[in-house]
């Protein structure tokens, strides 16, 4: 009967021992991929002056250099009156657009208004070196064909929200705390 116990025990025992060493697994597998995601992840913050009535109307996106064509790699919405922070491919040059999506469509139709950055950002890995651009959206601001091509099809971009690592340690003044982060920071 004793040995009955014993035995349960150390099944218990070794059932917790699994169990402790597979959850350790899960997490040093999600910090690996935490790491080699941050590698490869960066962005851009700053402002677009516009005349909107309402700021939830601006679409900014980053437009990645691909050859000699610029395709859509992720977009965002002002997070407030002014402020946006997009998250993308650190290493690779953007070119940022924004427009008044006043339909709420995610294509930039021809009476809504567009402003191009003039000259391309290269995004820097990580945080702490994200770069800072500034828009003015005119109401009569327009974009040529090429690039307004390179807009449609938004709604199809698979959104990614601005990344948290396992373990990271972070202060009060990064860029993912602040308002211009919006519902997609923490």
């Amino acid at each position: 009967m004793r040995n009955g116990r014993v035995w349960t025990k150390l099944f218990i025992g070794g059932v917790l021992a699994l169990a402790l060493f597979l959850l350790a697994s899960c997490n040093l597998l999600a910090l690996h991929r935490d790491l080699s995601a941050g590698a490869t992840v960066g962005g851009v913050a700053g402002k677009v002056m516009h005349g909107e009535s309402y700021a939830s109307t601006v679409v900014v996106v980053g437009l990645r250099e691909e050859g000699d064509t610029w395709i859509a790699d992720n977009y965002v919405h002002l997070a407030t009156q002014q402020d946006f922070l997009i998250r993308l491919v650190a290493g690779k040059r953007y070119v940022m657009v924004a427009f008044a999506d006043r339909n709420d469509n995610l294509r930039l139709d021809d009476d809504e208004p567009a402003v191009l950055l003039p000259s391309p950002v290269t995004v820097a890995q990580g945080w702490k070196g994200i770069a800072k651009v500034s828009l003015t959206l005119a109401p009569a601001g327009r974009l040529d064909r090429t690039t307004a091509s390179a807009l449609q099809g938004l709604a199809k971009i698979e959104r990614r929200p601005l990344p948290v690592w396992v373990g990271e340690v972070t202060d009060l003044d990064d860029e993912r705390l602040s308002a211009e982060s919006g519902s997609m920071g923490l």
